[in-house]
């Protein structure tokens, strides 16, 4: 009975940090907290939760020991993607209906998207910018 929990409780996802995404199409204004724009990159997988949503974003460990999720999930390869902290300008509103303001997220810019980040971004340190999505690829 207890493992059943435990197994419930780890395919509902737990707590992640809230991700910022764009739509394509799109312009959010943004302020970047990171001092160094590459202070953060890592490997990750992006899987399905148990409901069958896409959204399970996951560490991929292969870099250091054997990944589990590699192994278990060979058509779900890790991909190289850049995390930035960012504080999100616009108001949104919660599943509960709760408004929040000036939230504290992640950006995660996906391999490909790196170099016209680094680009545009090269001397917006701790500056209010506006984040721009013309490509699918951005959602």
């Amino acid at each position: 009975m207890e493992r059943a929990r435990a197994e419930a409780a780890a395919n509902k996802g737990g707590f992640q940090p809230l991700r910022f995404f764009l739509k394509p199409d799109t312009e959010e204004r943004i302020i970047i907290l990171d001092e160094d724009l590459h202070s953060f990159m890592g490997n990750e997988h992006h899987l399905k939760h148990a409901n069958g949503k896409w959204g399970n974003f996951q560490s991929c460990c292969n870099q250091f020991a054997d990944c589990p999720i590699c192994e278990n999930y060979p058509d779900h390869p890790s991909y190289r993607v850049l995390i930035l902290s960012v504080i999100v300008q616009r108001a949104w509103t919660d599943s509960k209906g709760n408004e929040h303001a000036y939230s504290r997220m992640l950006l995660p810019i996906k391999q490909g998207q790196h170099e016209r980040s680094s680009r545009s971004s090269a001397s917006r340190r701790r500056t209010t910018r506006t984040a721009h999505c013309a490509a699918s690829s951005c959602a």
